[in-house]
């Protein structure tokens, strides 16, 4: 009788390397940033997954093609900083998992745009008048903040603009006195 033990090969390692198309977005921006993984498995297969992380955070899992795996940012995360990782799941035994270094992130405020109309263009002295307030920026439906309104340099009226208002404010102006404004 005759005896063969046949040991598995050792699993082949392999290596995922991240980077991002941009460093920074602005919330609600038209074009998010795109995450790349690579995946490098010398000698062996790179068949299988690749799980996006903003720190333990599941962004999306993407199949790994051509040894490349690539996922859209949304355009509505979170303001503020963001680690990404990606990690490389493969689909045999016979390649280790491994997962890439951290890519450093930044979401910046989305820029409003601000206009303000008044009710009529011209106001009897000593009468209150209306001013209308329209603010947006891309990607945020209910904008919120702090309003200020200036007359020069003179502070007229602070206010906050909150969700309920989706943007729009009507604001009475402080009774002004004869002249231009």
């Amino acid at each position: 009788v005759v005896s063969v033990s046949v040991s598995p090969a050792p699993a082949l390692a392999s290596t995922v390397k991240l980077s991002s198309s941009k460093a920074k977005q602005a919330f609600g921006v038209k074009k998010p940033a795109k995450l790349t993984a690579v995946v490098k498995v010398p000698g062996g297969s790179t068949a299988g997954k690749v799980v996006f992380k903003d720190g333990t955070k599941k962004l999306g899992t993407v199949k790994v093609s051509g040894g490349k795996a690539s996922l859209t940012l949304k355009s509505t995360l979170a303001v503020g900083k963001h680690s990404f990782t990606a990690e490389f799941t493969p689909a045999t035994t016979a390649v280790k998992a491994s997962r890439s270094g951290k890519v450093r992130f930044t979401v910046s405020k989305a820029s409003p745009k601000v206009t303000a109309k008044l009710a009529s263009s011209s106001v009897r002295a000593g009468t209150k008048a209306t001013l209308t307030v329209k603010v947006s920026a891309t990607g945020v439906k209910k904008p919120t903040g702090k309003l200020t309104v200036l007359a020069g340099k003179k502070k007229l009226v602070t206010t906050s603009l909150k969700a309920k208002h989706r943007g729009v404010l009507k604001i009475k102006l402080p009774r002004l006195a004869r002249g231009k404004h």
